[in-house]
C-alpha cells in the first residue's frame, strides 16, 4: 500500500488535507486530468470572487473544491479508499464534511456503504453510515511536512467483566433504556435502578425498572441523556487491594449488557482519566508521557479494531490492555486528570500514521525491539538503552517505554514528556488530532 495526499489552501481559514489508502492500479486518462484541472481553475476563481464579496464562500465552493481536488489527484492516485461518516471522514479523507463529495463525471469510481464495528452507534440516533469511494489513477506523493488532519474525538467501548447475574445500574441523571436497534424503550429519572439480566439458555434479556418489564433478544444499553453523567453498577465489586473500603463501580457514559459481557462506552478522554497505570504523585512530565502513550494505544486499536474480533468491545479494562478503574480512580487522581487534559488529543505518529505504543514496568538495562518479542518489525520500536534499569530484572514484555526509566528521565534528567516519548519510540512525531 502507498499513500496519496490531497491538499488545497484557499485562505488561512480554509485548509483541507487528506491521507488516503491507495492501491496501485495504473489507469490514468487524459480526460480525467483535463476535466479536473478545469474544475480546479473554476473553483479557485469562484473562491477569489467569494472572498472579495464576502458571502457564501463555503456553501458555493465546498462541493466544487472537493470535486476539483479529487479530479486532479485521480490522475495520480491509484485506487483510493475514502471513508466518510455523517460528521467527519475517518479513514481516507479527514475533515468536517456532511455529505459525499461530488466527483467529476470522467473519474471512474465505486461507492459502497458499510458499517465498521467500531463506528456502530446503538443510541437513539441512527448508526453512522460510512461510504467508501474507489477512484482509478496512479499514486501521488505527500508534500514534505504534511500534518495529519483533525478528527472528531472518538467514543470507545471497554469490556468491564463477564456475568450471567443481573446487572444493576443507576445513573445520576436522566437516562434512556435502548436496545441494539437504536430504539428507546423507556426513559428513566435520575437515580432510578435498572436491572438487566441475560439468559444464555434462551439468549434473551430481561429488563426491569420498577413494575415496568421488557424481554428482548437484543443487547440493552442504559444511556445518560446528558453527557458526563456517572453510571454506577451497584452490584459490581471492584475493590483495590490497598484499600478495600473503596469500590470502583462508577463510570462515565453508557453501560451495556451484551450477552455475558458488561461494556462501558464513553469518550476517549474520560476513559484515560480512569486508567490506573501510574500513581498520582508521579512527576508531571512522566504522567503526560504515559497518558499520551495510553491515548495512542487505544486510538490505534480504535482505527484497527481487531484485537477482540468476537467481543462487543474494543479493549478490555484489565492489564491485558490498560488497567481501567473508571470514575472512582478519576476522583482520586487529580494530577493524572490534569496530565490527560494538558495532552488532550495528542497522538504518537510514525511516517504520518498513528502507531501502537506498548509500555511496561521496567527493563533490565535496555528496551527490546518489537521483533525480539513479537512477529514482524516496527521501525519505531527498536532497542534503546535504559540506564537506570541496569542490573534490574525485566518486568514486562520489554517493548517500548519503560515506566521506571521514563520516571527516572523525568525526575533526574529533567526531560520533558515529548522528549521521553521520542526516546523510547524512535523517530516518531506527536500530533494533536482533536481538542
Amino acid at each position: 500500500m502507498t499513500k496519496a495526499y490531497f491538499s488545497a489552501k484557499i485562505s488561512p481559514q480554509s485548509h483541507i488535507k487528506t491521507y488516503a489508502d491507495v492501491k496501485n492500479k495504473q489507469k490514468p486518462t487524459h480526460m480525467i486530468v483535463r476535466n479536473a484541472k478545469w474544475n480546479l481553475a473554476i473553483t479557485l476563481a469562484l473562491a477569489g470572487v467569494c472572498i472579495v464579496v464576502g458571502i457564501g464562500f463555503f456553501s458555493i465552493t465546498k462541493s466544487m473544491l472537493m470535486r476539483a481536488l479529487l479530479g486532479v489527484e485521480a490522475a495520480k492516485a491509484g485506487e483510493v479508499s475514502v471513508s466518510q461518516s455523517y460528521s467527519m471522514l475517518r479513514s481516507g479523507y479527514v475533515g468536517d464534511f456532511g455529505s459525499v463529495p461530488t466527483l467529476p463525471e470522467a473519474v471512474d469510481y465505486e461507492i459502497q456503504p458499510h458499517l465498521p464495528y467500531s463506528s456502530l452507534s446503538y443510541g437513539a440516533a441512527a448508526p453512522r453510515v460510512e461510504t467508501r469511494i474507489s477512484i482509478i489513477g496512479t499514486p501521488g506523493v505527500p508534500p514534505a511536512g504534511a500534518q495529519p488532519a483533525r478528527v472528531k474525538r472518538p467514543s470507545i467501548r471497554i469490556g468491564l467483566y463477564e456475568t450471567t447475574e443481573a446487572v444493576k445500574i443507576m445513573v445520576n441523571g436522566r437516562a434512556d433504556i435502548i436496545t441494539e436497534d437504536g430504539e428507546v424503550r423507556k426513559r428513566i429519572k435520575k437515580n432510578r435502578l435498572v436491572k438487566i439480566k441475560y439468559n444464555p439458555d434462551t439468549e434473551q434479556y430481561i429488563v426491569r425498572r420498577g413494575s415496568w418489564k421488557l424481554i428482548t433478544d437484543q443487547a440493552v444499553r442504559v444511556v445518560p441523556v446528558r453527557g458526563n453523567k456517572i453510571s454506577t453498577i451497584t452490584n459490581y465489586e471492584n475493590r483495590p487491594s490497598w484499600d478495600v473500603t473503596l469500590n470502583d463501580n462508577e463510570f462515565y457514559g453508557t453501560i451495556e449488557v451484551n450477552g455475558e459481557d458488561v461494556v462501558n462506552e464513553l469518550k476517549i478522554e474520560n476513559y484515560l482519566q480512569g486508567i490506573a497505570e501510574a500513581g498520582d504523585d508521579n512527576d508531571k512530565a512522566y504522567l503526560k508521557a504515559l497518558m499520551t502513550a495510553a491515548r495512542t494505544y487505544v486510538y490505534y486499536h480504535y482505527q484497527y479494531p481487531t484485537k477482540y474480533p468476537d467481543k462487543p468491545y474494543l479493549l478490555s479494562g484489565t492489564a491485558n490492555d490498560q488497567v481501567y478503574r473508571g470514575y472512582g480512580f478519576t476522583k482520586r487522581a487529580p494530577n493524572i486528570v490534569q496530565a490527560v487534559k494538558e495532552t488532550r488529543g495528542r497522538i504518537v505518529h510514525y511516517n504520518g500514521e498513528p502507531v501502537v505504543t506498548p509500555y511496561y514496568s521496567k527493563s533490565d538495562g535496555r528496551t527490546r525491539a518489537w521483533s525480539e518479542v513479537w512477529a514482524g518489525e516496527r521501525a519505531y520500536l527498536v532497542s534503546v538503552a535504559d540506564p537506570c534499569c541496569v542490573g534490574e530484572p525485566l518486568t514486562g514484555h520489554g517493548v517500548g517505554m519503560s515506566a521506571l526509566g521514563a520516571r527516572w528521565f523525568a525526575e533526574n534528567e529533567n526531560w520533558g514528556w515529548k522528549k521521553i516519548l521520542k526516546y523510547y519510540y524512535t523517530d516518531v512525531t506527536i500530533h494533536r488530532l482533536w481538542r
